[in-house]
């Protein structure tokens, strides 16, 4: 039975340039060295679109803005947050005073109307700090605020995004027990009453709950679906 360091062998040989075939090497080589010299015809970069390197002045500004209070106001603060194991209330309003929460919400509802790309310019410099006051801002962002602008009624739009921009936080309420990934295996139930539903259910490992003032809870408002 061959032993294991055969394997090893033959495969190193197999990955070994033969020493008797010189021109395999030679064809090679010549192939490389053709391509590096002859000249390659000129390309207009005319409406090519720039590199995520060249940003604008208010993607720069915003980008600087972001790693400046990452660095000043929640990184002196990390330690404590982790072995305390709560988040310092200080740095939630600190989002919201830099404008951090509710990027991308419409100025008729009280946001700067900005856009997806600043918004994680944002999330990727307080990440370098705190991945968790990242995360934070990342589902307020880009689930609360945005399923808020999308889906909500006008009514709804007009009562949360304001919020959402300016105080209170918002929670993402998907996980159960025995759902989370598999979304349609949620227990949880909304069952409608009059003009309202009463929420039926239990949730687990739920993002920024303990001091969310916003929560979207998901539930099966029909069981036979």
């Amino acid at each position: 039975m061959p032993q294991a360091s055969d394997y090893g062998l033959r495969a190193a040989n197999r990955l070994t340039l033969p020493l008797n075939r010189p021109y395999h090497a030679i064809r090679h080589t010549q192939k490389i060295r053709t391509l590096s010299t002859v000249p390659q015809p000129e390309y207009s970069l005319e409406g090519v679109v720039p590199a995520v390197t060249q940003l604008s002045e208010e993607e720069q500004m915003m980008k600087d803005a972001a790693a400046k209070f990452a660095r000043e106001q929640i990184g002196p603060l990390v330690r404590q947050m982790d072995e305390r194991k709560e988040t310092d209330m200080g740095v939630i309003k600190g989002l919201f005073e830099n404008g951090f929460m509710g990027i991308e919400v419409e100025e008729e509802y009280g946001g700067p109307q900005s856009t997806f790309f600043i918004t994680n310019l944002i999330i990727e410099e307080i990440a370098k700090v705190d991945p968790s006051i990242s995360v934070c801002c990342d589902i307020h962002n880009t689930l609360i605020a945005l399923i808020f602008r999308r889906y909500a009624s006008e009514e709804l739009k007009r009562k949360y995004l304001p919020k959402l921009v300016s105080e209170s936080v918002g929670s993402f309420c998907l996980s159960e027990a025995g759902a989370g990934t598999d979304a349609f295996a949620l227990k949880t139930t909304a069952r409608k009453e009059g003009d309202h539903y009463i929420l039926n259910g239990s949730k687990l490992w739920i993002s920024n709950a303990s001091f969310a003032g916003v929560f979207i809870v998901f539930a099966n408002a029909d069981l036979d679906k």
